[in-house]
Protein backbone atom coordinates (compact mmCIF):
# COMPACT_ATOMS: atom_id res chain seq x y z
CA UNK A 1 0.00 0.00 0.00
CA UNK A 2 2.44 2.86 1.27
CA UNK A 3 5.34 3.55 3.33
CA UNK A 4 4.29 4.72 7.12
CA UNK A 5 6.15 7.37 9.41
CA UNK A 6 6.25 5.02 11.89
CA UNK A 7 4.37 3.55 14.38
CA UNK A 8 3.52 5.21 17.45
CA UNK A 9 5.60 8.04 17.34
CA UNK A 10 3.64 10.34 20.02
CA UNK A 11 4.63 13.08 16.91
CA UNK A 12 1.81 15.23 18.47
CA UNK A 13 2.43 14.47 22.21
CA UNK A 14 4.01 18.33 23.47
CA UNK A 15 5.66 18.80 19.64
CA UNK A 16 4.69 22.11 18.41
CA UNK A 17 2.72 21.51 15.37
CA UNK A 18 5.11 23.04 13.15
CA UNK A 19 7.75 20.70 13.83
CA UNK A 20 5.78 18.09 13.26
CA UNK A 21 4.67 19.55 9.70
CA UNK A 22 8.39 19.82 9.22
CA UNK A 23 9.38 16.56 10.20
CA UNK A 24 6.64 15.12 7.58
CA UNK A 25 7.43 17.51 5.03
CA UNK A 26 11.47 15.82 4.98
CA UNK A 27 10.04 12.56 5.79
CA UNK A 28 7.74 12.19 2.84
CA UNK A 29 9.49 14.23 0.77
CA UNK A 30 12.57 11.48 1.11
CA UNK A 31 10.18 8.44 0.26
CA UNK A 32 8.34 10.46 -2.62
CA UNK A 33 12.40 10.96 -3.99
CA UNK A 34 12.67 7.22 -3.97
CA UNK A 35 9.10 6.59 -5.65
CA UNK A 36 6.46 9.01 -6.81
CA UNK A 37 4.11 6.41 -7.07
CA UNK A 38 4.22 4.74 -3.56
CA UNK A 39 1.93 6.33 -1.04
CA UNK A 40 3.03 7.83 2.25
CA UNK A 41 1.05 7.15 5.17
CA UNK A 42 1.05 9.31 8.42
CA UNK A 43 0.24 7.54 11.24
CA UNK A 44 0.54 10.63 14.29
CA UNK A 45 -3.29 10.09 14.85
CA UNK A 46 -3.11 7.58 17.60
CA UNK A 47 -4.41 8.33 20.25
CA UNK A 48 -8.09 9.06 21.15
CA UNK A 49 -7.97 12.87 21.93
CA UNK A 50 -5.77 14.06 18.63
CA UNK A 51 -7.28 15.43 15.41
CA UNK A 52 -5.11 16.44 12.30
CA UNK A 53 -3.73 19.80 12.41
CA UNK A 54 -3.96 22.11 9.49
CA UNK A 55 -0.03 22.27 9.20
CA UNK A 56 0.42 18.28 9.07
CA UNK A 57 -2.68 17.95 6.45
CA UNK A 58 -0.96 20.87 4.06
CA UNK A 59 2.08 18.56 4.06
CA UNK A 60 2.42 17.73 0.38
CA UNK A 61 4.41 14.75 0.41
CA UNK A 62 1.54 12.70 3.03
CA UNK A 63 -1.28 10.95 1.21
CA UNK A 64 -3.08 8.92 3.55
CA UNK A 65 -3.49 10.07 7.45
CA UNK A 66 -4.35 7.09 9.42
CA UNK A 67 -5.58 6.21 13.15
CA UNK A 68 -5.38 3.35 15.50
CA UNK A 69 -8.38 3.33 17.14
CA UNK A 70 -8.46 1.27 20.52
CA UNK A 71 -11.58 2.49 22.94
CA UNK A 72 -9.66 0.07 25.22
CA UNK A 73 -6.28 2.18 25.76
CA UNK A 74 -8.67 5.39 25.25
CA UNK A 75 -10.29 6.68 28.05
CA UNK A 76 -11.84 9.92 26.40
CA UNK A 77 -13.43 6.93 23.54
CA UNK A 78 -15.00 4.91 26.46
CA UNK A 79 -18.52 5.73 25.23
CA UNK A 80 -17.52 4.04 22.23
CA UNK A 81 -16.79 0.76 24.00
CA UNK A 82 -20.52 0.57 24.59
CA UNK A 83 -21.99 1.66 21.28
CA UNK A 84 -19.45 1.51 18.52
CA UNK A 85 -20.13 5.19 17.17
CA UNK A 86 -16.76 6.65 16.51
CA UNK A 87 -17.48 10.07 16.84
CA UNK A 88 -13.87 11.37 16.97
CA UNK A 89 -12.95 9.21 14.12
CA UNK A 90 -15.64 9.72 12.07
CA UNK A 91 -14.73 13.23 12.27
CA UNK A 92 -10.99 13.03 12.04
CA UNK A 93 -11.99 11.45 8.65
CA UNK A 94 -13.88 14.19 7.52
CA UNK A 95 -11.06 17.09 8.33
CA UNK A 96 -9.06 14.48 6.68
CA UNK A 97 -10.56 14.18 3.07
CA UNK A 98 -11.90 18.33 3.32
CA UNK A 99 -8.20 19.05 3.37
CA UNK A 100 -7.81 16.58 0.16
CA UNK A 101 -6.06 13.70 1.54
CA UNK A 102 -7.19 10.01 2.47
CA UNK A 103 -8.20 8.64 5.79
CA UNK A 104 -7.62 5.28 6.89
CA UNK A 105 -8.00 3.12 10.51
CA UNK A 106 -4.72 1.46 10.36
CA UNK A 107 -5.74 -0.78 13.37
CA UNK A 108 -8.53 -1.19 15.59
CA UNK A 109 -9.02 -3.19 18.23
CA UNK A 110 -12.01 -5.73 17.64
CA UNK A 111 -12.19 -7.72 21.30
CA UNK A 112 -14.26 -7.50 24.20
CA UNK A 113 -11.78 -5.34 25.84
CA UNK A 114 -12.30 -2.56 22.88
CA UNK A 115 -16.23 -3.37 22.11
CA UNK A 116 -18.79 -4.36 25.11
CA UNK A 117 -20.97 -6.04 22.63
CA UNK A 118 -20.80 -7.52 19.24
CA UNK A 119 -23.91 -5.11 18.72
CA UNK A 120 -21.34 -2.36 19.38
CA UNK A 121 -18.71 -3.83 17.67
CA UNK A 122 -20.83 -4.57 14.65
CA UNK A 123 -22.33 -0.64 15.10
CA UNK A 124 -18.61 0.50 14.51
CA UNK A 125 -17.76 -2.03 11.45
CA UNK A 126 -20.60 -0.24 9.81
CA UNK A 127 -19.57 2.71 10.51
CA UNK A 128 -16.66 2.49 9.20
CA UNK A 129 -18.14 0.82 6.00
CA UNK A 130 -21.04 3.53 5.14
CA UNK A 131 -18.59 6.53 5.88
CA UNK A 132 -17.23 7.58 2.99
CA UNK A 133 -14.42 9.60 3.96
CA UNK A 134 -13.01 6.41 5.30
CA UNK A 135 -10.70 4.75 2.58
CA UNK A 136 -9.52 1.67 4.47
CA UNK A 137 -9.07 -0.29 7.59
CA UNK A 138 -7.51 -3.07 9.17
CA UNK A 139 -7.67 -4.76 12.28
CA UNK A 140 -5.38 -5.56 14.63
CA UNK A 141 -4.32 -8.80 15.12
CA UNK A 142 -4.88 -12.53 14.23
CA UNK A 143 -2.81 -15.38 14.54
CA UNK A 144 -3.53 -18.78 12.62
CA UNK A 145 -5.62 -21.98 12.93
CA UNK A 146 -6.06 -23.46 16.15
CA UNK A 147 -6.99 -27.11 16.10
CA UNK A 148 -11.03 -26.67 16.15
CA UNK A 149 -11.11 -23.16 16.42
CA UNK A 150 -10.76 -21.05 13.72
CA UNK A 151 -8.57 -17.38 13.69
CA UNK A 152 -7.67 -16.63 17.13
CA UNK A 153 -7.11 -13.03 18.72
CA UNK A 154 -3.56 -13.14 19.73
CA UNK A 155 -3.63 -13.33 23.77
CA UNK A 156 -2.80 -9.93 26.03
CA UNK A 157 -1.85 -13.32 28.31
CA UNK A 158 -0.22 -16.05 26.78
CA UNK A 159 -1.00 -18.41 29.49
CA UNK A 160 -5.08 -17.88 29.37
CA UNK A 161 -6.77 -20.26 27.26
CA UNK A 162 -8.34 -19.82 24.15
CA UNK A 163 -11.86 -19.65 25.80
CA UNK A 164 -11.15 -17.60 28.47
CA UNK A 165 -12.80 -14.22 29.18
CA UNK A 166 -15.97 -15.59 27.48
CA UNK A 167 -14.39 -16.49 24.10
CA UNK A 168 -11.83 -13.46 23.34
CA UNK A 169 -8.85 -13.15 25.68
CA UNK A 170 -7.47 -9.43 23.82
CA UNK A 171 -5.85 -8.77 20.76
CA UNK A 172 -2.13 -7.58 21.72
Amino acid sequence: LGWADGNNLDLLDGVAPTTVASWLSTVSAYYKSLDRRQLFIDISLDGADLLPLSDELRVPGVDVFAQEYYPHWFPGIDGDRLDGTATLLHDNAADVVAAGKAYATIEYGWDRTNFASKAALTQFLNGLQHDPNVSGEAFWALVGHANGHGWQPVPANAACSLDCEEGEDGNW
